[in-house]
């Protein structure tokens, strides 16, 4: 058990050095209004599907809308209404562009996470099939992107819109257990540090997280 911890621990160390400095892909706009219209669909949508009392219910019509899928870049707001399967980098510009509207403060959040092989190898199968690349699949573990949303204080929440669901802190032993994370400070407002539970985690810096004991 305790030499599956320490090999785990080093493929994360592997992984994180791998994708030290990826940059994400987001969602762009044309220069014409187009993408701005796109964008405020999106808005009024989410706003007629929501309580209008609760800003943090999570948008779970994105993934009812959108299949999770490869889908090549650069993507343009204005198309995505049209599409029926995103990547992550979709589902994350969505969830963040909704928060936003709702008054919150939300920014792109890089996450490793650990999953079977057979599904990091069907994942591969599929982005190749496309002939896009899968350097975001390393062995059992991924680079996803989330979006990330805080409160007042600085509590960090990661909303996977792929899925429909906020992440919690679980253990390394778990299917989708979030091993790393990077929030992306791309705008003004991003705070330095935030709380995700027990851990402080630095914009634009990979922290580990979720390998204590269990």
């Amino acid at each position: 058990m305790i030499s599956e911890r320490v090999e785990l621990d080093e493929r994360v160390s592997r992984a994180i050095r791998r994708w030290q400095n990826m940059p994400i892909s987001p969602v762009i706009s044309h220069q014409d209004e187009c993408c701005t219209h796109a964008k405020e669909w999106f808005i009024t949508l989410d706003a007629s599907l929501r309580d209008p009392t609760n800003v943090w219910v999570g948008p779970t019509w994105i993934s009812e809308k959108y299949q999770y899928g490869p889908s090549s870049w650069p993507l343009h707001w204005c198309k995505l209404i049209q599409m029926d399967s995103l990547s992550c980098n979709g589902f994350t510009s969505i969830a963040c562009l909704i928060f936003k509207g709702r008054g919150l403060k939300a920014f792109p959040v890089q996450v490793i996470q650990r999953y079977p092989r057979h599904m990091t190898q069907r994942w591969r199968k599929e982005w190749k099939s496309r002939r896009l690349l899968d350097e975001w699949i390393y062995d059992e573990l991924v680079r996803h992107e989330v979006c990330g949303v805080v409160d007042d204080e600085n509590n960090l929440r990661l909303w996977d819109g792929t899925v429909g669901y906020w992440l919690e802190p679980v253990g390394a032993q778990e299917v989708g257990a979030v091993l790393a994370l990077r929030p992306i400070g791309l705008e003004e407002g991003t705070p330095d540090k935030m709380k995700w539970e027990d851990h402080i985690i630095t914009t634009n810096e990979w922290t580990r997280v979720g390998m204590e004991e269990e």
